[in-house]
């Protein structure tokens, strides 16, 4: 049977000079401010704490964006960021393995882009890890995401 994964994570952003910068070394949060936290869920689960998806699929859009704003919101901060998708060997919710979805919220935005990524479980997984901050790095820099 096909294996989802998911995970979300939030970040405080500090800005300095005009520009959103993370990390303690480039602002006046305390050490462990900056990384809020990260919740990951069990193969085919939903990360625990969040609550329902109100029937989307884990391996969706709807999914992403419900959990990046949910993680943001858990873990009062200003980033949330979510990752969901497919890491075979079968497909899933008509999904081929390695589609995945990346949710972000920040600010009043809470969207997700669909991505396609090579290789099985873990390489998929750190592959979408890779994807979420780009997405980030890309959003905070108001370039658009379709060169994911």
């Amino acid at each position: 049977s096909p294996a989802s994964f998911a995970s979300a994570a939030s970040f405080n952003m500090a800005r300095a000079s005009g520009r959103p910068r993370f990390g303690t070394s480039t602002s006046n949060l305390p050490p462990g401010a900056a990384f809020r936290g990260a919740l990951v869920a069990a193969p085919g689960r939903a990360p625990e704490g969040l609550g329902p998806l109100d029937g989307a699929p884990l391996a969706s859009p709807e999914a992403a964006r419900a959990l990046a704003n949910r993680v943001r919101g858990a873990l009062g901060a200003d980033v949330g960021l979510a990752a969901t998708g497919v890491q075979g060997p079968d497909p899933a919710n008509s999904h081929p393995p390695g589609a995945a979805f990346l949710g972000l919220a920040l600010d009043d935005r809470v969207e997700a882009v669909e991505v396609r990524l090579p290789g099985r479980g873990t390489r998929i997984r750190q592959y979408a890890a890779i994807s979420l901050l780009n997405y980030l790095r890309r959003a905070l820099l108001a370039l658009p995401p379709a060169s994911l």
